[in-house]
C-alpha cells in the first residue's frame, strides 16, 4: 500500500500527527481487521482496497 499501515494512538495524539512504530501492534490490528471483515463476509475488494490481499491470500 502507498502509505504502509498507519495507526495511530487517538486518546494521546487525537490529530494524528505522529504514527505508531510497532509492527506486534500492527500485526494484531491487521489480523483482528481481517477477522472482522471475514466474519462480515466483506468482498475482496474491500481487502484489496486496505492492501490486505496478500494478508487474506498466502
Amino acid at each position: 500500500h502507498e502509505y504502509g499501515h498507519l495507526l495511530y494512538d487517538l486518546q494521546e495524539d487525537y490529530v494524528q500527527e505522529h504514527p505508531l512504530q510497532d509492527e506486534a501492534l500492527e500485526a494484531r490490528m491487521i489480523d483482528l481487521m481481517v477477522r472482522l471483515m471475514q466474519a462480515s463476509d466483506a468482498p475482496p475488494e474491500q481487502f484489496e482496497r486496505l492492501g490486505l490481499l496478500a494478508v487474506t491470500n498466502p
